[in-house]
Formats: structure tokens, C-alpha cells, sequence
């Protein structure tokens, strides 16, 4: 019960980043967090309907958006300014 407590914030938490970045003009990041908010419904949704075993192809698609959300994220070197690092590759 408590994980789907925690996947229930973590998908309003990423809605609500994806609208700040959104509004202040950071598409690429405002779509990868959009993109890991519909990753996390797809395993927090489908994932206790279908059983173990039903769910290991939800859980496969969820991965995949949450690994395309990251790369989405990180594509524009925003959050590498907000730690202190550069943009160099």
C-alpha cells in the first residue's frame, strides 16, 4: 500500500515540475518530466491489476519511459548548473 503512496506523489510531483518548466520556457525539460509522470502511472496502474507476473510488461514500458525522461531531462544542462557543474561534455 505504501508504494502506491509513493508512486501516487511522484506522479503529482512530476506533473507539477513539468508545468513549472513548462511556464518558464524549458520544453525539453518540461517534457521529460511529463514523460516520467506517465512512465510512473503505467507501473503504479498496471502493475498491482495484472498480478507478478502479469505486470513485468508494464513494468518494462514504465523503465523505458522513465529512461527516456532522464535522458529528456538532462538533454538541455539545466540541472548541471543548478548542481554546480558545467555544460562540457
Amino acid at each position: 500500500m505504501l508504494w502506491a503512496i509513493d508512486g501516487a506523489g511522484l506522479v503529482m510531483a512530476a506533473s507539477m515540475l513539468a508545468i513549472k518548466y513548462f511556464r518558464t520556457g524549458n520544453d525539453v525539460v518540461a517534457g521529460g518530466f511529463l514523460v516520467f509522470a506517465i512512465g510512473e502511472g503505467v507501473i503504479m496502474l498496471s502493475g498491482p491489476a495484472a498480478g507478478l507476473a502479469g505486470s513485468t510488461p508494464a513494468f518494462a514500458a514504465g523503465t523505458a519511459l522513465a529512461a527516456l525522461c532522464r535522458r529528456g531531462m538532462s538533454a538541455v544542462g539545466h540541472f548541471s548548473e543548478v548542481a554546480g557543474g558545467t555544460d562540457d561534455p
